[in-house]
């Protein structure tokens, strides 16, 4: 019978080496993949895509495994990057990991592997774990909570959930740099991790989308009117975000933008009434069973920006869209664009884009 061909998608680092190595001592036929989706052509060398196939080129010599590479970089412009274009243009605060998850990686990619017939699966070296039920595909946390990624998948679809599968999901990343060491990859195992979007590299974010996006200058205004400084364009700004100016000697936080005056609106301190909020307002959810999950109103918890955190709330259909109401705690820094993100214990439910958020605490 012959063996289960899988493609790993790697990117030179620790997780995806560990990812390939697990799949070739379970028996798999595999090959490493590095999937360009950003041409540096028209940039300053930031993303590396040369220096990084040369790496995963290296690693699987090493795996003794074949390598390849696969380019989606106008995929990757028309899917993605267009629109997170957009959404800055529009005061919004967009997450592409989670769209080029989605449409590319799991999408596009998966798509073109199994096409070719080069793959029946797909592995990658995501902190995430998945199980089937008997129905339906289940996405589960990773069982190290800090560096679990399923907020990032919480868009993917049944059909990807099929073909995927999650080597290091039920690690802990110490266990797979431990793994690495042992295996003779202890360069890989302690090269510095890569953080952040790649086509922004070493750069000051505001610095990049500056070249993309249109931001004219426009004032910092109190919740009083009164004008406090001058910022460099509403694109550079989130909320939450410490802008740098003081009132007295209290740093000041974005409390809200004003797209159509560019104005932004900050508050003295990270803990101020005017960040919080009891509820926000969601666009139609990406359930990933296919269907809703959970009954209205009943108790589940929902992180609504990366990270290990997260909020009991309850949730209620509201126009095209779902309202969620914060049962314990009020939720701090609810941004717009960004991705509200609902789970049942460590099952990840789905996921809805931020559209508003309902009145501060400040309003009560």
């Amino acid at each position: 019978m012959a063996r289960t061909k899988v493609i790993v998608a790697m990117s030179g680092g620790v997780d995806s080496t560990v990812a390939a190595l697990k799949m070739k001592l379970a028996g798999y036929r595999v090959k490493g993949v590095f999937m360009h989706s950003w041409d540096e052509v028209d940039e300053t060398g930031y993303c590396k895509s040369d220096q990084e196939y040369a790496a995963v080129q290296n690693i699987c010599r090493r795996l003794d495994i074949p390598c390849g590479r696969m380019t989606f970089v106008k995929e990757y412009w028309n899917h993605v990057f267009s629109e997170m274009l957009s959404d800055y243009q529009e005061g919004l605060t967009p997450n592409p990991d989670v769209l080029c998850n989605e449409r590319i990686k799991f999408g596009a990619f998966l798509k073109h592997a199994v096409k070719s017939r080069d793959a029946d699966q797909l592995a990658t070296g995501h902190y995430a774990r998945t199980r089937h039920d008997g129905s339906a595909w289940k996405l589960l946390e990773s069982n190290d909570k800090c560096k679990d990624q399923s907020y990032f998948l919480s868009t993917i679809s049944q059909d990807a959930l099929e073909r995927v599968i999650f080597p290091v999901g039920d690690l802990l990343k110490s266990e797979v740099k431990q793994i690495a060491r042992d295996a003779g990859f202890a360069d890989i195992a302690d090269k510095k991790e890569s953080m952040g979007l790649c086509f922004v590299g070493q750069r000051k974010f505001s610095d990049f989308i500056k070249q993309y996006v249109t931001c004219e200058p426009g004032n910092f205004l109190t919740l009083d009117g009164d004008v406090i400084g001058q910022h460099s364009g509403q694109a550079c700004y989130t909320i939450g975000q410490k802008t740098g100016l003081l009132l007295g000697t209290v740093s000041c936080y974005v409390a809200k933008k004003n797209v159509q005056n560019n104005e932004i609106i900050v508050v003295p301190g990270p803990h101020h009434k005017a960040l919080y909020c009891k509820t926000f307002y969601t666009g139609w959810p990406h359930w990933i069973s296919g269907k809703s999950p959970i009954m209205l109103g009943q108790k589940c918890t929902v992180k609504y920006r990366r990270g290990p955190l997260s909020s009991w709330c309850v949730l209620k259909e509201h126009l095209d869209g779902l309202q969620v109401i914060a049962v314990d705690n009020p939720f701090r820094a609810v941004t717009p664009g960004q991705y509200a993100v609902f789970y049942n214990n460590e099952e990840c439910l789905g996921a809805a884009v931020i559209a508003t958020s309902g009145p501060s605490l400040l309003d009560y």
